[in-house]
């Protein structure tokens, strides 16, 4: 059997928030298509 290399974790929440890096993510890319930026109700509601 390989010896383990390396070990990958859920970094969301886990190691760090990453919520704010997410939504700035995502609203580039809508921005990329010219789409509007995620509101404030619908990232509520998706719990980004």
């Amino acid at each position: 059997m390989a010896p383990i290399k390396g070990v990958i974790f859920d970094c969301d929440g886990v190691l760090f928030e990453s919520r704010q890096a997410n939504l700035a993510y995502y609203n580039d890319i809508l921005a990329f298509f010219g789409e509007e930026p995620i509101s404030e109700a619908d990232r509520e509601r998706a719990d980004l």
